[in-house]
This record gives structure tokens, C-alpha cells and sequence, in this order.
């Protein structure tokens, strides 16, 4: 318990590398009550503080070992491509003069993982040598619709969180947030998610999604109920204002990683910001860019995930009010005035425009009729001692 509380402890420091600690920020006190117990103390209830702790981030690691239900299997080397893993079994500890038996591990059977490129793990599980394929999103989306799996194979998790266009640069045009918010009313999210699939990929106009906890009202931008045509028409003139005084604009750098789901998007919103004269080029991943894509699972179901993923270090456009309303959502006790003080920061956080959002996140899996226990789930997580098979 000692070792855990060192890394909860550690995990709430907050600095520019860890996303995580300005999430446990409520955490007021934790220490090891025994050998085997953690208390933890919060400053105010958190309904999400469980799933909060289950994330990735908070993964426990003792003496270089994680707690999880699956070790490496005896004798075997991990490699870049695959790894085996048996049940983790404890042996018995001596606590305070005592034997300590730990409850059994559930998972019966090894695992066999392979890490592979999207198209070759698909290909694998097509030919009926893999009976499932974690980890998919957008970019590959279409790497798995085409061996045509049926609907019982092709899995798509409902999760929720960011998936827009970050603004990186905030120079020449990106300057201002009028000037970000007309890259963001020209794209016509409907044809966007249409390439997608409209069954699998829905149209985000807000930041904050309207549905999270703590949110009392949704906070839209003022056109989210305008036609596209008269978004548009609003866009150029306001493009044609702003050349007149400035010059014509610098072609605009867009960061999108690999895959044909980059190539979907990149294509629409070159058209999309063509039409009202606005030029944009796609650049590399790892290269300098004035906009870089976001593709983020919300670790929680709380309003204020979203408000944290824009504090203000983390070279996003951002202000001194935002940076104030955060810390007087860290400090409020009751709970009323918090959710106004939610309320407030989302409506800052959509006029800076920090953030273009564009469609919900898209998690896929390919199952086969083999697995037992696997459940689509908000948050995209499949732990591999809930999913079972019967030997080959």
C-alpha cells in the first residue's frame, strides 16, 4: 500500500508532461492505513473518481511488475512483435507475523498478443489467425470494412471525448478568435461523417458535449442552428475582409497522422476551407504545423475532463478568465455553483476556439464468434481477463 500511494501521490503533481494530475485534483489526503488498505480523501464527492482511477495513467507498477490479473509467461523473451502472458499467480506473503493468502487469479488460459500494422492484424484475423483485434480508430476504419465483417464482428465502442482540430499556431490568420471560429463554422461536419458512416460516426459542433455531468445547459457556438450555405457566405466574406487588410493568407499547415481515415479528413476539410478561401496543406506528423489533429477517449464522464484538456499550458490559445474560471472550479464546495462555474468556462472555451471539434471518437474492434464477455463500453476498455475462449 506504500508503494501505491507513493505513485497516487506522484501522479497528482501537476506539470507540463502529466495529463492526469490536474484530474485528481480533489484528492486531499492519501495514505496506506495497512499494509493492504489505501485511504484516499477527497475535498468534495466525485462520481466519476473510480473510473478516474482505472484509467491507463494510474497503472500501479510494483518492484517493475503491474497488479494486473496477467504476467509474462515463464521462460518466454518479450519481443517488438508478440508476447505471451499467463495467469499471475502470487505466492503467499507474511504480513505482521502472518500468511497471507491471496484470492486466486480469475483467467485460466494464456494469451498470446501480437502487435502488429492495422492491415496485417486484419488480415491475420480474416484468415481466422487471430480471434480479435483491439486498438482501432478512425485512421483504419476502413482497413476492416473491407474484408466485409458482419455486424457481430465489426464492434464499435460509443465512447465519447475530443476529436477536432487543435490549433497550434496562433499567428497570421489564426490570430484571432473570430478568425478560428470561421475555420470552424465552414466545414460541413454532416459530409464528413458520412465518408465514416453515419451509423458510426456523429457530428460534433461543441467542445463540451451537451450529455456530460455537470453541465447544466449546453454551451453551442451562435450559428449551430445556421444552414451550411449561410455559414459559408458568412466565412468568405469574412476571409475576403480580412486578405483585403492583411494580404492573402499563408497556406495552412495541417498535422494528420497515418492512414486512409487522414486521407478522408484532410480531403474534406481542403475543400471544405477552399470554398471560402482559405488554402490548407497537410504536412507530416512529426513536422512543424499551424493546426494538428486530436483523437482522445474521455477518462471520465465529467464536464470538467474536457475543460482540463485546454488549461492553459499546454500552448493552446487560452486567457487569464478561463485560467480563473478553472481555479474556481477547483476551489467551489457547493455543488450548484459549481456546475454555473462549468457553464462559464465552457462558454469561454468556445469563443477562444483553442479547438475545432469535428466528430464523436471512433474505436473499433474486430470480435470473433469464439469470444465470450466482450462488451462495447463508453470508454473503449476490454480488459483481456473478461474475455474469453475456448481452446483451439
Amino acid at each position: 500500500a506504500r508503494q501505491v500511494v507513493q505513485q497516487l501521490r506522484a501522479a497528482s503533481r501537476i506539470n507540463r508532461n502529466n495529463r492526469i494530475a490536474a484530474l485528481l485534483a480533489d484528492i486531499e489526503t492519501v495514505n496506506a492505513v495497512t499494509p493492504w488498505v489505501v485511504e484516499i480523501n477527497l475535498t468534495r464527492p466525485r462520481l466519476d473518481f473510480l473510473q478516474l482511477l482505472a484509467t491507463p495513467d494510474l497503472a500501479i507498477f510494483i518492484e517493475g511488475a503491474g497488479l494486473g490479473p496477467y504476467e509474462i509467461a515463464d521462460g518466454y523473451e518479450m519481443d517488438d512483435e508478440m508476447l505471451l502472458l499467463a495467469p499471475r499467480r502470487e505466492p503467499p506473503d507474511e504480513v505482521d507475523g502472518e500468511i497471507v493468502e491471496l484470492p486466486p487469479i480469475a483467467p485460466s488460459e494464456t494469451i498470446e498478443l501480437r502487435f502488429r500494422a492495422a492491415a496485417t492484424a486484419i488480415a491475420r484475423f480474416d484468415a481466422e489467425l487471430a480471434d480479435i483485434v483491439l486498438g482501432g480508430n478512425w485512421t483504419t476504419l476502413a482497413f476492416a470494412e473491407a474484408i466485409n465483417p458482419n455486424s457481430n464482428e465489426l464492434q464499435i465502442d460509443p465512447v465519447d471525448g475530443l476529436y477536432g482540430i487543435a490549433i497550434v499556431e496562433q499567428t497570421g490568420f489564426l490570430e484571432t478568435p473570430q478568425n478560428r471560429e470561421v475555420l470552424s463554422l465552414a466545414i460541413d461536419r454532416g459530409q464528413l461523417a458520412g465518408y465514416f458512416g453515419a451509423d458510426r460516426a456523429e457530428a460534433r459542433l461543441t467542445i463540451v458535449p451537451a450529455d456530460v455531468d455537470g453541465l447544466l445547459d449546453p454551451v453551442g457556438p451562435p450559428w449551430v442552428n445556421s444552414t451550411i450555405a449561410l455559414r459559408r457566405a458568412f466565412a468568405r466574406q469574412a476571409v475576403a475582409s480580412w486578405t483585403a487588410e492583411n494580404g492573402d493568407i499563408e497556406p495552412l499547415r495541417i498535422a494528420l497522422p497515418d492512414g486512409p481515415g487522414s486521407r478522408i479528413v484532410f480531403a474534406v476539410l481542403r475543400t471544405n476551407w477552399a470554398a471560402v478561401g482559405i488554402p490548407v496543406e497537410r504536412v507530416a506528423w512529426t513536422d512543424d504545423a499551424d493546426l494538428r489533429l486530436i483523437d482522445r477517449v474521455a477518462a471520465t464522464e465529467s464536464a470538467t475532463w474536457y475543460l482540463e484538456q485546454f488549461r492553459c499550458n499546454r500552448s493552446l490559445p487560452c486567457s487569464d478568465d478561463y485560467a480563473d474560471l478553472l481555479d474556481q472550479i477547483d476551489e467551489v464546495e457547493s455543488d450548484r455553483v459549481r456546475s454555473i462555474l462549468i457553464g462559464e468556462a465552457a462558454t469561454e472555451l468556445q469563443r477562444l476556439t483553442p479547438y475545432i471539434p469535428l466528430l464523436r471518437p471512433i474505436r473499433w474492434s474486430l470480435v470473433s464468434p469464439r469470444i465470450s464477455g466482450f462488451t462495447p463500453n463508453r470508454f473503449g476498455s476490454h480488459p483481456l481477463d473478461t474475455l474469453g475462449a475456448p481452446p483451439r
